[in-house]
């Protein structure tokens, strides 16, 4: 007699078959191959998906995140050779925009893309003039961001 299993059985389940065989049967059955079912990833799989789902919900937040670039700082000091690329989005759970610029680690925000912009503006004559002034003091990462901020940005 030949069995086919069609779906993972459990170790009682078999001994049941096997129990209820004859000799020839009880033979037949050991040398059938058995399939088990252990589900030793289910969890790290829900872990996963539950992760993917977190990083859409991101994705999805974030689209309207955008690269934009500012080419003047409307400033009576400085002024750019060169316009600085920016992130802007806007941030739902404040309700703000935020322009940030990763590379000298600075942001600006308001209430409004302009406001934001203006910020951002503000916030980088500011950082300018406070390394020039501790110019001597510096250490290396901010003296890397003097070095580039020198490179963009003339003084009038």
């Amino acid at each position: 007699m030949e069995y086919k299993l069609n779906r993972p059985i459990s170790y009682w389940s078999f001994a049941t078959l096997v129990a209820e065989a004859t000799p020839q049967e009880t033979y037949d059955l050991e040398r059938a191959p058995q399939y088990f079912y252990i589900d030793v990833h289910g969890p790290e799989i829900a872990q996963l998906r539950e992760r993917i789902e977190k990083l859409e919900k991101k994705l999805e937040e974030n689209v309207t995140k955008q690269l934009i670039p500012i080419q003047f700082l409307d400033s009576d000091k400085l002024e750019l050779k060169q316009p600085i690329f920016v992130s802007m989005n806007y941030c739902s759970e404040g309700e703000v925009w935020i322009v940030d610029c990763p590379e000298l680690n600075l942001y600006g925000e308001g209430q409004g893309e302009i406001q934001a912009i203006d910020d951002f503006k503000n916030a980088l004559e500011e950082f300018y003039f406070g390394l020039k002034k501790d110019k001597e003091k510096l250490g290396s990462e901010l003296r890397k961001k003097l070095d580039i901020l020198q490179r963009i940005i003339e003084e009038k």
